[in-house]
């Protein structure tokens, strides 16, 4: 039983301000301070006669302010800037349809946080809270920041925030999978979390039907509640510098059976502006206690800007990926760890830059992978900032003032720079990640490690080699796993001296590639011509040629997919007769898309770029009877079938007096041996007392003729009587003009040049055109099956007649 998890992670969120509902009644005015200068970016509050929260606004930059009351009563106004004590105003009564104006000031008294000491009591919820009012303090001077940060419209801001989500082992430690994108938009708050009632009903952690497991992060609106307050005991804590405080909060002892969170602010003592906030989801039931590794939680940085505004410059959030065994009553246990965060590298209004992230320093090191050496002298680059560097004697290396992003690090050694290849991993620069530790390899090593010793050569000393790579689509490897990758190639047997007894025969190795589309082939020979090809479940992957020799016994090839092509499939087999004996030179052809091959020596053969779909597949071999079947190919897979051929009676030779054979009927003769199609000899044209081609063309099976004016007589076939396979050609205006309509034309070929086509709007073939004494032979295919490779590509669906002259 699988338990899911959820996230409730928004990366960016647009400030999305509704217009102001219309009401009978508001409540307006001004902040200001002892000098009468209005003060901007104040909160303030507007509180029932209950002193409970209404809604709370933001000071304009004229220090107005103004409430949009629902319902006439009496109200107060509470105003807090961050570093100042708040100011509640007298009750205000609000009448049907009045407009007040309350003006407020603040007096300048600033929060004296450096005096306050941390203490053991706690204050739980705000109605207990009269013993501690340091505690409550820290808060509003906390929940002030973050209201400065929910309020503050973004509108002509524009944030660039890098985002990057992470799957690790179960301890947290290793990462499995990363995914990065750098994006621009109007952000304000990191995660969107459910309301403040719902979160207090069913807890922030839900295990629902499935054990499917929602984590719900506290959210800006959250924080902010008063009720959150009523939920949590508040408290100082102990900070590690000591120019901070540290408030923390946790759930009361009535929230103790309820999923809850716990965790802590900490705010500069010097200013009371809120520099971090981190929490932790507790009392989540059926789950794991984690005495190591990260627990589920998250965290915000904050930062002021210039100009006043605070904002949200990281954030975090920690997700444990759950699943339970089948046995029963058994606890769940945390399989991996998804992270989900972003960092804030710039914030611009028009041309002003309000706010840059540091740059950083990028150190690491370079190692051998299989020693674990320092490798010194190694070139390390950021690919594509022109940034690079060399590693020193003890293999480290730094790269200074390197903007936070997501990165490609690249490394180049001597020893894959022999092998024309690097090593690359991506890479993310920002303030706290962990130092690089990159591992590269040598050729050899390599292949021992990864193939085994047995790689570098074959039982008969041949030297042999391996051939690694990745697929890759743009930046991103996802859905690349378990590909299927091939490497062909055609070994010679035999006595190299004398060509002629050479045997040639088609090899393949086939791997699969792992989660992050890396493969490798191992055992592949030195010295031959490989194709490395893959057949992904979509887009289509271009083959890569490679050759290996005796010093360069490792390739590393980068296959691109490109999704936005078509997907194709290949068609592999072997002919063989009598079910057992390789057929060599045998034709494969697929007449509708002019694809053919022949086989080897061993029987087989290879198809590639064949469209997905259902066609034809012709094979033949003289002295051995056509075989045709229809074969469906799905989109980027291999098709595989082994092709029995039956061997045909031949007739006894025949003398035959000539002189000399005309080279072009050198392959009509050929054609007519393999005896599919129908054939007019010379012979049978002279015995033929009619002199018009036309009629004699129409005594051929499959054919027919439409005749027009002036004794014109154009080629169709039997298949234009209205049968589904009827292919309409519409001829060109003069031919209508003569008489012709639309229907089923064959293909013309005469002494190798194509006179017709079948394109719509071509001149017909007028078969009256040449007279039966000019004629030499005749062949007549009326179907896909019947015609030869070399005619394949014209299309047959209406039959191909080929004529060849006297010379």
């Amino acid at each position: 039983m699988s338990v899911r998890t959820l996230r409730r992670f928004v990366p960016l969120l647009v400030l999305l301000v509704a217009p102001a509902t219309m009401s009978a009644q508001s409540v307006r005015g001004t902040v200001l301070d002892r000098a009468d200068r209005p003060l901007a970016g104040v909160v303030v509050t507007l509180l029932d006669s209950a002193q409970r929260e209404v809604t709370r606004v933001l000071t304009s930059e004229t220090g107005e302010y103004r409430f949009v009351v629902a319902s006439p009563g009496g109200y107060q106004l509470r105003a807090l800037r961050i570093g100042f004590q708040p100011v509640q105003s007298p009750v205000v009564r609000v009448d049907a349809g009045a407009t007040v104006t309350v003006p407020l000031v603040l007096d300048g008294i600033r929060v004296q946080l450096t005096g306050m000491r941390v203490v053991a009591q706690n204050s739980c919820g705000r109605r207990v809270a009269n013993g501690n009012d340091e505690v409550l303090q820290a808060w509003d001077q906390a929940t002030g920041s973050l209201a400065t940060v929910a309020l503050r419209s973004t509108r002509g801001l524009s944030v660039t925030s890098l985002l990057v989500r992470r799957e690790l082992d179960a301890p947290g430690k290793r990462v499995r999978a990363q995914q990065s994108s750098i994006r621009t938009a109007n952000t304000v708050d990191p995660w969107r979390s459910t309301s403040i009632e719902i979160l207090r009903e069913r807890g922030y952690v839900w295990i629902d039907v499935g054990d499917t497991v929602t984590y719900n992060a506290p959210g800006l609106d959250v924080m902010l509640s008063s009720r959150f307050v009523d939920d949590h005991c508040l408290g100082l804590a102990v900070s590690r510098d000591s120019s901070e405080i540290a408030v923390s909060f946790e759930p009361t002892p009535e929230r103790r059976r309820r999923s809850e969170v716990r965790g802590t602010l900490w705010l500069s003592r010097a200013t009371a502006e809120l520099r971090r906030m981190e929490f932790e989801f507790v009392n989540v039931p059926e789950t794991p206690e984690r005495t190591s590794g990260p627990k589920a939680g998250g965290c915000m940085s904050f930062t002021r800007l210039p100009d006043g505004a605070v904002l949200i410059t990281n954030w975090d959030i920690v997700m444990p990926q759950l699943v339970r065994s089948s046995r029963p009553g058994s606890m769940a246990r945390v399989a991996s760890v998804v992270t989900a965060g972003g960092r804030i590298l710039s914030i611009r209004r028009g041309n002003e830059a309000l706010y840059s992230s540091p740059k950083v320093e990028l150190r690491g090191s370079v190692r051998d992978s299989i020693s674990n050496r320092e490798v010194a002298g190694a070139i390390v680059e950021l690919a594509g900032t022109g940034m690079r560097t060399a590693t020193d004697r003890n293999g480290n290396f730094s790269l200074d003032d390197v903007l936070p992003g997501a990165y490609t690090l690249v490394a180049r050694t001597p020893a894959l720079d022999s092998i024309g290849a690097s090593d690359i991993m991506p890479v993310l620069v920002a303030e706290g990640e962990p130092q690089v530790a990159m591992r590269v390899t040598t050729p050899e090593r390599w292949i021992a490690a990864q193939c085994g010793a047995g790689a570098l050569a074959d039982s008969a000393g041949q030297q042999r080699g391996a051939v690694a790579g990745r697929l890759r689509t743009g930046s991103d490897t996802t859905g690349l796993r378990e590909v299927a990758v091939f490497a062909d190639w055609t070994e010679f047997a035999g006595n190299a001296a004398n060509a002629t007894v050479l045997r040639a025969s088609g090899q393949r190795l086939e791997t699969r590639t792992e989660r992050d589309g890396s493969f490798r082939l191992c055992g592949v020979p030195v010295g031959v011509a490989l194709s490395v090809s893959a057949t992904p479940s979509r887009g289509r992957a271009e083959p890569a040629s490679v050759r290996l020799t005796g010093d360069r016994r490792l390739a590393i090839v980068s296959i691109p997919v490109d999704v936005t092509r078509a997907a194709v499939a290949t068609l592999d087999g072997i002919v063989v007769a009598d079910s057992a004996t390789p057929v060599r030179d045998a034709e494969i052809s697929i007449p509708a898309l002019a694809l053919s091959a022949r086989s080897d020596s061993a029987g087989r053969f290879r198809i590639a770029n064949v469209t997905p779909g259902a066609h034809e597949v012709v094979v033949r071999r003289v002295g051995f009877a056509v075989v045709a079947a229809s074969v469906t190919f799905a989109p980027n897979t291999v098709v595989e079938r082994r092709v029995a051929l039956r061997p045909l009676t031949l007739l006894d030779s025949v003398a035959v007096r000539s002189t000399r054979l005309d080279p072009m009927m050198s392959e009509f003769e050929a054609n007519r041996r393999i005896g599919i199609g129908t054939f007019v000899t010379r012979d049978m044209l002279a015995r033929d007392g009619e002199r018009q081609l036309g009629s004699i063309l129409s005594q051929l099976p499959g054919v027919r003729l439409a005749r027009g004016q002036a004794n014109r007589a154009w080629i169709m076939s039997t298949r234009s009587n209205g049968s589904i396979f009827e292919a309409r050609i519409a001829p060109s205006k003069s031919d209508v003009m003569n008489g012709a309509s639309a229907g089923c034309y064959a293909k013309v070929v005469v002494d190798n040049v194509l006179v017709y086509g079948g394109s719509g709007g071509e001149p017909l073939f007028d078969a009256n055109s040449i007279t039966a004494d000019r004629v030499e032979a005749i062949e007549y295919y009326a179907g896909a099956a019947q015609t030869p490779a070399r005619y394949a590509g014209l299309g047959a669906s209406c039959g191909v007649v080929v004529i060849y002259t006297r010379r």
